[in-house]
């Protein structure tokens, strides 16, 4: 195997321990949680992780690779994941508020990663790019559902 499919390999599995990570926080959350919209949001995250591991693990063995299949604590998004787990999430929008921060640094980490990247066979950078848009868009929707939390919030108090 050649420098460059290793270095694919090696860049690839921390962004793929990174995704393990988030999935197991947001795991976390989805047992923390009570309201059923937030709910069934956190579930469809947590597919869209599982559909990630699985397309970058399926590019990895493409190109002749081991995937790491370990909750490793390799490269920074890991470790901040880690660090999220630690953080006692009480509420609702306590647990939408935590995943706001961890969607934001998935797609902080992700940009970051196809800046550093950008050698990265064409193929490997376009499912992180995905990953990227994922995360943008489910940042969104659980923005949404912190408003309606604060929005219902504020009626009450009133």
């Amino acid at each position: 195997m050649h420098a460059k499919s290793e270095n694919n390999i090696k860049e690839m599995n921390k962004f793929l321990k990174g995704i393990h990570m988030g999935g197991s926080t947001f795991e976390d959350y989805l047992a923390k949680t009570e309201d059923s919209e937030l709910k069934n949001e956190l579930k469809v995250i947590l597919e869209s992780f599982k559909r990630h591991e699985e397309a970058i693990t399926n590019r990895i063995e493409k190109i002749d690779g081991n995937a790491a299949d370990t909750l490793g604590l390799i490269g920074t998004m890991s470790e901040f994941f880690e660090k999220i787990k630690l953080i006692p999430v009480n509420t609702d929008l306590e647990v939408c508020e935590h995943a706001v921060k961890a969607m934001e640094m998935g797609i902080y980490q992700g940009e970051k990663f196809i800046d550093e990247n950008k050698d990265l066979d064409l193929n490997l950078l376009d499912e992180v790019k995905a990953v990227v848009r994922d995360y943008d868009n489910q940042l969104r929707r659980v923005k949404q559902i912190i408003e309606k939390y604060k929005n219902n919030n504020a009626t009450e108090l009133h």
